[in-house]
């Protein structure tokens, strides 16, 4: 539910891994719900942004794809602390990918 006077985000369906990400978060690392829901908003944002301007879903996104997000948040005028935020949110999931990779190689 959006906070009044903010407009709903769309409810996208993200990559599976995405949430398997989240629950990570919250089951071993004993993040708070509103810290998974922050992080939801993030990715979300993010993973909307690569599939419509860039056809690709986060799990594939290349280093330019976020690049490019990073210039789009930038035309935005969002503020460089929730960028950065964003991105490390990004990041983080990058690296929880690669970990299940090799666990399930």
């Amino acid at each position: 539910m959006a906070k009044p006077g903010r407009p709903a985000m769309p409810k996208p369906d993200l990559h599976p891994m995405v949430d398997a990400f989240l629950d990570m978060l919250t089951t071993e690392r004993g993040a708070a719900m509103n810290t998974r829901q922050a992080y939801w908003r993030d990715l979300a944002d993010v993973s909307l942004y690569l599939r419509e301007s860039k056809g690709t879903d986060i799990n594939a996104a290349s280093t330019d794809d976020l690049k490019a997000y990073i210039a789009h948040l930038s035309q935005k005028h969002i503020q460089r602390v929730l960028t950065t935020a964003r991105l490390l949110f990004a990041q983080w999931l990058a690296a929880f990918l690669l970990f299940v990779s090799s666990i399930v190689l």
